[in-house]
């Protein structure tokens, strides 16, 4: 009989752990559409990129790479703008239609060019380009993130929407309401709304600098992050030639150099929500926050072991 009764626990037990495990949300799945005549090598270097940058690090077996050679004619990729020749695109619809077969909640097309990149709902990077340069066009697909270096004249007459761009996770069009803020809490109650990251800022800091708007450069209260900053209000962006234009963290990051891998907290808050909201479910196991008490964005990752793919060719 005691026998018999530990079988039952123990099947009982089997079962109910099944159930959990069938519970589980399935991982944001990123499936990386290739060019089939590029270097394989080289595509391993950016997932692997891609896994070890917080924060993707954090999420271990919740992110997931599917790999396909694409079809080189449907794929389509070309430098679209001759304007903008470090713009590339590939076509959205089979890149689509591809993502769609294996359950992707974003596709990376990987493009046979020496470089060049672009964003849009199916971001491209030209394999001879940077790994980071992948992760600044998952940054604006993925969240919307916005660029964060100046365009020229001609870049913002065509990608900043006029007379107002829509504000973005990490950038805010806006001109001040007024000329003198005679103090920090007028300008916090005059403008909070117009901040997307607003409830972000800390209590403690400024986002006026004497009595004109913006976060005083070097004066940092209570906490030092990476950059030697915090969030807060700062001057300049892309669009800063046809509109005044803020941004949320000072120093260099993923979405103001192509040659960089860090995300901001604001930044990397805006990817884990974007995708927590594709895959309908939330993440677990993350440390992120943009309070001064707790560690940053990324700081208790460990690395994900390098990814193998597994690849299958698209007709």
């Amino acid at each position: 009989m005691k026998s018999m009764t530990g079988k039952f626990c123990l099947a009982l037990g089997l079962l109910f752990g099944a159930a959990a495990l069938a519970d589980d949300p399935p991982p944001y799945k990123i499936l990386i559409l290739e060019d089939p005549d590029i270097d394989q090598r080289k595509v391993l270097g950016f997932v692997n990129k891609i896994r070890a940058t917080p924060p993707y690090s954090q999420l271990g077996k919740q992110l997931a790479f599917e790999f396909v050679l694409g079809n080189k004619a449907k794929m389509d990729c070309k430098h679209p703008y001759d304007d903008i020749p470090r713009v590339v695109s590939c076509d959205s619809s089979y890149a689509a239609d591809e993502g769609a077969k294996v359950g992707a909640h974003k596709v990376l097309n990987l493009a046979n060019f020496t470089s060049g990149g672009g964003g849009g709902v199916s971001p491209t990077v030209g394999i001879g380009d940077t790994p980071e340069t992948a992760l600044h066009e998952l940054g604006h697909s993925i969240a919307g993130l916005a660029d964060e270096y100046e365009y020229s004249k001609s870049e913002a007459k065509f990608y900043c929407t006029m007379p107002t761009p829509d504000a973005k996770p990490n950038e805010a069009f806006f001109a001040p309401k007024l000329k003198v803020f005679p103090s920090d809490a007028m300008a916090r109650s005059i403008h909070s709304k117009d901040i997307p990251w607003y409830d972000q800022i800390l209590p403690a800091t400024l986002i006026t600098s004497g009595t004109d708007l913006g976060t005083p450069e070097g004066s940092f209260p209570l906490h030092i992050g990476r950059n030697k900053t915090v969030t807060g209000l700062y001057p300049g962006g892309s669009c800063n030639k046809l509109i005044p234009t803020w941004h949320s963290y000072q120093g260099d990051n993923a979405m103001n150099d192509a040659d960089n891998s860090f995300f901001n907290p604001v930044q990397a808050r805006a990817l884990l929500r974007a995708m927590e909201k594709a895959r309908g479910a939330r993440f677990t196991g993350i440390t992120l926050t943009a309070l001064p008490t707790d560690p940053p964005v990324g700081s208790a990752a460990t690395p994900a072991a390098p990814v193998t793919p597994t690849k299958t060719s698209a007709e």
